[in-house]
């Protein structure tokens, strides 16, 4: 008897134009051999598993946290395999392996800007170019982004080609027209925008989840009928991504529940910074949801904005001081790396935890080859300066996290004494199959990074 096949653009439908896209399943062939039936122990030299069709694909997250480094809690100590993380990083103990640790890379093309300042660094950080002109507050984007780049000259044909995510607008995704890509601030707004065809508008999502009327419920027929046909692994797939979603549904409704308060004194307009890390987890489970069904395969976050003015974390016991704006003020802090000493390293342990929650939820994806949405991913993350308190460029806090399929050899703490960042950006370009040996400007630029491949 012939096996049940899908195409791996199939969703589950409901009322109206409700629909859901799938996470990887066997029955899309995302397990198989070219010329082989479904295998789910077929060594591959890169992978560790065979991949065809959309199997191969590779999937690029890169994080902007803010405001710098301070270096003795940054760097590890030790050797290239034989090293020790540092105090900010300890969220990613787990995920040590698995990570290619920089020191020494510089953000050079930086420094050709108008000024040194944030947006120089933020801006550089993809596009490996400096900001043109003179002044740094209203400047024309230089260049393309790489994820933008990439998912172009690929050819990759999903509904979100780079999903940019964050707490604020503030984006450093910019597309080949040279135009912001904005950033999704809304958890509810995003899930009805990977979820829904529908255009609905704000107070129409917000109306919706108050009825508490599930999406899932719209497709349940759908959804019962396919999980009768595919194959019992694939079966507990579904229900793990549908009881995912389940979840981000109530947690979204119990936000929604609870109204618009308006905008509180003395904080930017929306913004909610006791909400914040409800608000990025949110935003997180939705990206990996994303990724998982090829919604896109290009996500970019930031969480804050560096830079000046209104950044506490009160569930760190930083909040706003009405007496005092400028007490617990990150970026007021980060000016004063040896008195807030302690105060930095509990913003950058918290920023490094939202992207070890990122990698593990990676992780505990299934990917329909019996290894997880991680083995396909690249995760880079960095900050748009290294000393906060001179806003320069040299010794970045840059690393990265997974091995792109494979292609990295990961688990390593390397040195590039003064090394241009762009070469990092060319060496995640050949990560991805693409041939350049350039990108950004040409005159900070020299090739890839060498002894990164695996």
């Amino acid at each position: 008897m012939s096996k049940f096949e899908l195409s791996r653009r199939h969703v589950l439908r409901g009322l109206g134009s409700i629909a859901i896209g799938l996470p990887l399943l066997e029955a899309m062939g995302c397990n198989r051999d070219n010329d082989g039936p479904p295998s789910r122990d077929v060594e591959s030299e890169n992978v560790g598993r065979a991949r065809s069709g959309l199997s191969t694909a590779k999937r690029f997250v890169a994080i902007l946290h803010n405001n710098g480094r301070v270096a003795a809690d940054w760097f590890p100590t030790g050797s290239e395999s034989s090293f020790t993380l540092a105090p900010a990083m300890s969220a990613l103990a787990a995920h040590k392996q698995d990570m290619i640790v920089f020191k020494g890379i510089d953000c050079s093309v930086a420094t050709k800007g108008p000024m040194n300042g944030h947006y120089e660094g933020a801006t550089a950080f993809l596009s490996g170019h400096a900001i043109p002109g003179s002044d740094a507050f209203n400047y024309p984007n230089p260049g393309t982004t790489i994820d933008q780049y990439m998912m172009k000259k690929l050819g990759v044909q999903t509904k979100i080609r780079s999903l940019a995510i964050g707490s604020e607008p503030h984006t450093f995704s910019v597309d080949e027209f040279k135009q912001d890509v904005p950033a999704q601030t809304s958890p509810v707004a995003l899930y009805n925008k990977i979820f829904a065809d529908a255009k609905l508008t704000e107070a129409q999502i917000q109306a919706q989840l108050a009825r508490r009327k599930s999406i899932l419920d719209s497709v349940i027929g759908d959804y019962t009928a396919l999980k009768g046909k595919v194959s019992a692994s694939d079966a507990a797939r579904l229900d793990a991504h549908l009881t995912q979603i389940r979840d981000l549904e109530t947690r979204l409704s119990i936000s929604a529940s609870c109204g618009n308060p308006g905008p509180v004194s003395g904080f930017p307009e929306g913004d909610n910074f006791g909400n914040l890390p409800n608000k990025v987890k949110s935003l997180i489970d939705l990206a990996v949801i994303a990724l998982s069904c090829d919604i896109t395969r290009s996500v970019t976050m930031t969480i804050r904005h560096g830079g000046g003015g209104l950044s506490y974390f009160p569930w760190l016991g930083l909040p706003e001081n009405q007496n005092d704006p400028l007490a617990n003020e990150h970026h007021e802090m980060s000016h004063q790396p040896s008195r807030y000493r302690a105060q930095l390293l509990k913003i950058t342990q918290w920023f490094l935890g939202q992207t070890a929650y990122f990698a593990q939820k990676l992780k505990d994806t299934p990917d329909g080859l019996g290894g997880s949405l991680f083995d396909s991913v690249l995760m880079l993350q960095g900050a748009e300066n290294a000393e906060a308190d001179y806003h320069n460029y040299i010794d970045m806090p840059y690393f990265l996290l997974g091995s792109a399929g494979g292609y990295f050899k990961t688990g390593r703490y390397l040195t590039y004494p003064h090394v241009s960042h762009n070469n990092m950006l060319v060496s995640i370009l050949n990560a991805f199959g693409l041939p350049d040996t350039t990108y950004g400007d040409p005159a900070s630029c020299t090739g890839p990074l060498p002894n990164l491949k695996a």
